[in-house]
């Protein structure tokens, strides 16, 4: 995965060129000091670089931004994002991040769990089902 980016809600631009080789270090130890070894993190870079990144957030669960070709790199991201060459770019990230995490959980871990219960039995219907009055409601009916 070569693509890093910020967020993009007030519409603005995102650079990326992000120092992946200089902030590995940081993130690596990150990773060891909190235990996520998989997820997203949102760091900012001072102006003193002694101070080193600063983490405001960090995820299990993010969003893979795609890098716009480069007539869009200068234009508000969120238009981009709603462009057909977005939803590819970012469809194509998502297989090459699942196929990544994938790849280090069984080499990493030994074994990877999935869990494909809302796939196979709806548990959204079940759900409903089994709510009173109905969910959301206040209590499951036992």
């Amino acid at each position: 995965m070569n693509d890093l980016s910020s967020g993009s809600a007030a519409g603005s631009s995102l650079d990326f060129d992000t120092p992946l080789e200089e902030i590995a270090p940081f993130v690596r130890s990150f990773a060891a000091a909190t235990g996520i070894d998989i997820g997203g993190m949102d760091i900012a870079f001072p102006e003193d670089a002694a101070e080193g990144p600063v983490v405001f957030e960090v995820s299990p669960i993010f969003d893979l931004n795609p890098e716009p070709p480069a007539e869009w790199r200068q234009r508000p991201y969120r238009e981009y994002k709603q462009t057909e060459d977005y939803k590819k770019r970012r469809a194509e990230n998502y297989a090459l991040c699942a196929q990544k995490v994938v790849e280090y959980a069984l080499q990493r871990r030994g074994r990877l769990f999935v869990d494909i219960d809302n796939t196979i039995s709806d548990a959204w219907k079940r759900i409903r089902r089994a709510t009173i009055p109905q969910w959301p409601g206040h209590s499951f009916d036992a």
